[in-house]
């Protein structure tokens, strides 16, 4: 297990994350970071360095945009065979696992994405 200081418990994210989308005043990108802010603090601690929280946002946004890229072509997957499908997704995740891995650890990328 990483070590980055205090994690929020689960009762403290999800309130977190309750009251960031009760919040109606923030955007999209706003919200997300906020969002990826307090995920990071709870499954890799509060602490976590703000140089490598950056680079994991600009990470987050690179593999949003894949995933967006994914979704405009849903329509045309649609029409082939479900085997495709499951390649594609598999891919992604794979994509999402390559970025990732350029900024933390293989026990970060554990606690961030395991329970």
């Amino acid at each position: 297990m990483t070590s980055h200081g205090r994690k929020l418990t689960l009762e403290e994210y999800e309130h977190s994350i309750t009251e960031l989308f009760e919040d109606h005043g923030n955007n999209k990108e706003t919200l997300e970071r906020k969002e990826l802010n307090l995920t990071i603090d709870y499954r890799l601690g509060v602490d976590f360095p703000l140089e490598r929280r950056e680079e994991l946002w600009k990470i987050h946004q690179k593999i949003e945009k894949e995933r967006n890229n994914k979704l405009l072509k849903k329509y045309i997957m649609y029409f082939l065979p479900n085997l495709f499908k499951d390649y594609k997704a598999a891919k992604l995740v794979n994509f999402m696992l390559k970025e990732y891995s350029t900024v933390l650890s293989e026990q970060e990328i554990k606690d961030l994405f395991l329970d």
